[in-house]
């Protein structure tokens, strides 16, 4: 066969790939130039292996389980990947991880829109609908992590998030502890997970008693499937069972489940459209706040040139509570509409993290007054990895 200069430069290429996976310490598997463009798997290995020389070993497994996922193309890869993740997780088994969010809010406390609740028993006035309501939140999260992989593709792990949540109204102030394991399968464009987790809360002292306000023990499962047409599609299940230590919270006692699943579709190599849809289920003890719900959104990302990521968003929930509310004659109904936005910039750093800035913009309409509010909430957050 005639060689051209696309083959000369095709052969340089695959030589670079090789020299990355050997400076990572893998074994080396030959890649194909029709995967992924060469060039875009030259510069993860790159940055990979700079990362990894550098200390920062998550973020070259980020990279890693990214072209685990992606390269579909061709499944030889996969063990080449896996090993290279098992191996960087062998060197670094224990991970740390911080996060801080700045929480505006117009509505924090979630007052009513209504002036005036009107009942069977006669009516009571909820106060100015116009009156302010505004309010800044805090919140703190620390996290820690250790895991083993047993064998390439599959990982245990055991972790512990602490956090708190403080708000300029101190009664909407807490503090959550949270323990879980958890089971990893990852695959060429497959990665399955399963969770145990065990949840503790203190809400600010309303009686003068530091105890735990409520805990709940729950497990959570999780999917994502690349598709031959390029699509990905995402499934999860959570179920919790939470029993409250204080009376003043146990109307919230009982068993809440939720399904996931989503679509992404990518419209360019700098843009997709995803679409998703959630039913949640309640069962708790006091029935007129058991509920059924549904919700569908749909978001549209994009990353320009520049840097600059944003995504926009809309979705829409239907909740029907399953027996008639306090004081009234008929069950309370929920419909929920929201429109977001979200921003961040590959440019603009603190310590390696680059913040995102979110803001929702919500209509939580409802037949029960009490809980017939708007609001527009932000965050400007934080996380880094080490």
């Amino acid at each position: 066969m005639r060689r051209t200069p696309h083959h000369a430069r095709l052969a340089r290429r695959l030589t670079r790939i090789a020299g990355c996976l050997l400076a990572l310490g893998l074994p080396l598997v030959a890649l194909p130039a029709h995967a992924l463009e060469p060039q875009e798997v030259i510069a993860n290995l790159v940055r990979a292996q700079a990362d990894a020389r550098a200390g920062k070993k998550e973020r070259a497994y980020d990279r890693l389980r990214w072209l685990l996922f992606t390269d579909t193309d061709h499944p030889s890869h996969s063990l080449t990947y896996q090993k290279a993740l098992a191996k960087l997780r062998d060197g670094k088994p224990l991970t740390f991880g911080t996060s801080a969010a700045l929480a505006p809010s117009t509505n924090l406390k979630r007052a009513s829109s209504q002036s005036y609740f009107y009942t069977d028993g006669g009516t009571y006035y909820l106060g100015d609908s116009d009156k302010d309501h505004s309010g800044l939140g805090l919140n703190l999260t620390l996290s820690t992590s250790a895991a083993r992989a047993y064998q390439p593709g599959r990982e245990i792990s055991i972790g512990v998030d602490l956090g708190g949540n403080l708000y300029s109204d101190r009664d909407l102030s807490s503090a959550f502890l949270r323990l879980r394991l958890g089971h990893e399968w990852y695959g060429t464009g497959a990665t399955y997970a399963l969770s145990l987790f065990h949840d503790m809360a203190q809400y600010s002292e309303h009686d003068g008693d530091p105890s735990l306000d409520w805990t709940a023990v729950g497990l959570s499962m999780s999917a994502a499937r690349k598709l031959a047409s390029g699509d990905t599609l995402r499934g999860s299940f959570t179920a919790s069972v939470r029993n409250s230590d204080e009376a003043y919270y146990a109307y919230r006692d009982g068993l809440t489940t939720a399904l996931s699943i989503g679509y992404t579709h990518p419209l360019s190599r700098r843009s997709q459209i995803a679409v998703q849809t959630t039913l949640e289920q309640a069962d708790l003890t006091r029935e007129s706040l058991s509920y059924r719900s549904i919700k569908l959104g749909a978001r549209y990302g994009r990353t320009t040139a520049s840097g600059l990521s944003w995504e926009l968003g809309a979705a829409a929930t239907l909740r029907s509570y399953d027996d008639t509310f306090t004081a009234l004659s008929y069950a309370r109904e929920d419909q929920v509409n929201e429109v977001s936005l979200g921003l961040s910039h590959a440019k603009l750093k603190l310590r390696d993290t680059s913040p995102m800035l979110s803001c929702t913009l919500r209509d939580h309409g409802s037949n029960v007054a009490l809980y017939d509010y708007n609001a527009v909430d932000c965050s400007l957050s934080f996380r880094r990895d080490f």
